[in-house]
Parts: structure tokens; C-alpha cells; sequence
């Protein structure tokens, strides 16, 4: 009798050896799935990141493109920031994929609107700085200050006439978690000599 009540109790042991081994086995699983959904999560929104930044980038180089003057003392200036930041929207959207209203299309990495948020125009001379920002729908006079005292939000000096934007943005994660994303930058305008090759 003591021999079988031996093995009944090795069976258990056995039993609730393999219920751990298992419970352990299925954790560990469990804790992998997550920690490669959580990857897959962040290497979507560095790709978003990347997708904006070059949009904005290419935009920006474009709303450079607008008519431009010399200033008295031979220095670029955008004559007009408004055509500069209509260019700069209808390029955003059209890099990104976005309509009218700044929604994305099908398929998107957004998880909703795309926000552009500040849209500023630095036209520098010798000494000094006028900034235009857009407010509401148009692109406002703000101030002329010294030139070492003028920073682009992003808290890059500005040196030379250049323009400014940021974009926000959201990325919609595997487990419905919605990501928050900035871009800025801030480009100089320069004159791109025309080449004759042909």
C-alpha cells in the first residue's frame, strides 16, 4: 500500500511540475508577443516621423521657391509670406497625402488630421530681422528685432532669411494607443543658379 500511495504522490509532483513549466512557457510567450507588437509600434512611428520630416522638408524648399527681392543691401527677402505659405500647404498635402482639410487618405500611417501648426518667415538684413507669422488665414507682421536676438521656435538662431513650419501629427498603435508626434524645421532661402546644359 505505501508503494502506491508513492507513486500517486510522484505522480503529482510530476503533474504540478509540468503545470509550472507550462504556465512559465505560456508567460514568456505572452510577454515576447508584447514586447515585438511594442517594436512594431515604435518602428511605425519612427516611420511616420521620417515620412513627415521629408513632407515638411519638401513643402518648405518649395514655399522658398516664391518671388524673392533684394534688399537695399543686396540680401534675399520673400516679398510675400502669403503666397510662400499657400505654396507650403498645398505641397504639404500633396507630399503627405492629405485632402483639402488635411485629412489622410487610404491607406495612412496617421491616425487623424495632420496639423500644421506654426508657419513663420524670417527676412534678414545686416542687422536686423523682420518675422511674419501666420495667424488665422494670414501670415501677420509680428516685429523687426536685432539680429542676435532672433531664434526660430525650434531654438535654432536664425542667421539668414529663411522660413519656418511644424507639423503635428498622430500614429495609431496595434493596440489602439494613439502616438502624438512634432516635426519642425527651418530652411534658408537661397537663389539656385539656373544651368545651361543642353
Amino acid at each position: 500500500m505505501s508503494m502506491r500511495l508513492m507513486k500517486k504522490d510522484s505522480l503529482c509532483l510530476k503533474t504540478d511540475k509540468g503545470s509550472v513549466v507550462l504556465s512559465v512557457g505560456l508567460f514568456l510567450m505572452l510577454f515576447f508577443m508584447v514586447t515585438v507588437l511594442f517594436c512594431l509600434d515604435m518602428a511605425k512611428c519612427m516611420t511616420a516621423a521620417s515620412y513627415v520630416e521629408d513632407g515638411l522638408s519638401a513643402a518648405l524648399l518649395s514655399a522658398e521657391e516664391v518671388e524673392f527681392g533684394m534688399s537695399g543691401e543686396g540680401l534675399i527677402v520673400v516679398l510675400d509670406p502669403d503666397i510662400s505659405e499657400n505654396i507650403y500647404n498645398r505641397e504639404l498635402r500633396a507630399n503627405l497625402n492629405l485632402d483639402e482639410e488635411f485629412m489622410p487618405g487610404e491607406p495612412s500611417v496617421f491616425a487623424g488630421k495632420v496639423r500644421p501648426e506654426r508657419f513663420l518667415v524670417y527676412n534678414v538684413s545686416e542687422t536686423q530681422t523682420s518675422v511674419f507669422e501666420k495667424i488665422g488665414n494670414r501670415c501677420v507682421y509680428i516685429g523687426t528685432f536685432d539680429n542676435r536676438s532672433v531664434y526660430a521656435p525650434s531654438g535654432k538662431k536664425v542667421e539668414k532669411t529663411g522660413i519656418f513650419a511644424s507639423v503635428d501629427y498622430s500614429v495609431k498603435g496595434f493596440f489602439g494607443n494613439i502616438y502624438e508626434g512634432n516635426k519642425s524645421k527651418l530652411v534658408d532661402v537661397v537663389i539656385r543658379e539656373e544651368s545651361d546644359e543642353g
